[in-house]
C-alpha cells in the first residue's frame, strides 16, 4: 500500500489551488527504509542503527512511470551493514537526507528483510512502487 506523506497532501493541496507556487520535483529523492508503518508523518519507525543512512535516488532517472504508478528502474543498494537493522518493512521517499526535510511518499515493500551484521539490502528493479489511487 502507498500513500502520501502529510506533507505532500497538503503541497499538492496548495499547489492545485494556487496556494502556492509549483517548485519542480527534486532532482534527488532519499529513500529511508523502516521496520514497521512510519505513518502519514512518514517519521516513525526509521531504522536506527549508527550505520544506516537515507539513500540517494536520481529523478527521473531512475523510476519508471505508467498511469499512476512509479517504479524503481534501478536496483538500490543500502550496502552491507555493519550492524543489526531488523527486519526493512517499509521505505519512505524524502526530499533531503536529514530528519529535518520532508517526508512525500510511504509505501510497504513487496517483501520484508531480516537485516543483521554483514547482510545487504538490495531492491531489485520493480520492486518499490509509489501509487496515487
Amino acid at each position: 500500500m502507498t500513500d502520501l506523506s502529510e506533507y505532500h497532501e497538503q503541497l499538492i493541496i496548495n499547489r492545485s489551488f494556487g496556494a502556492v507556487d509549483a517548485d519542480p520535483a527534486p532532482a534527488t529523492v532519499y529513500m529511508a527504509l523502516h521496520t514497521g508503518n512510519p505513518t502519514n508523518t512518514g517519521t516513525e519507525n526509521e531504522v536506527a542503527a549508527g550505520d544506516y543512512s537515507r539513500m540517494a535516488i536520481q529523478n527521473p532517472s531512475e523510476w519508471s512511470i505508467s498511469g499512476n504508478i512509479a517504479e524503481n528502474v534501478e536496483t538500490i543498494e543500502f550496502g552491507i551493514a555493519n550492524t543489526d537493522w531488523g527486519e526493512v518493512t517499509h521505505a519512505t521517499l524524502w526530499d533531503g537526507p536529514e530528519e529535518s526535510d520532508n517526508p512525500l511518499w510511504h509505501t510497504q515493500l513487496e517483501v520484508s528483510k531480516v537485516i543483521e551484521e554483514r547482510d545487504e539490502l538490495r531492491l531489485e528493479p520493480g520492486s518499490v512502487n509509489y501509487e496515487i489511487n
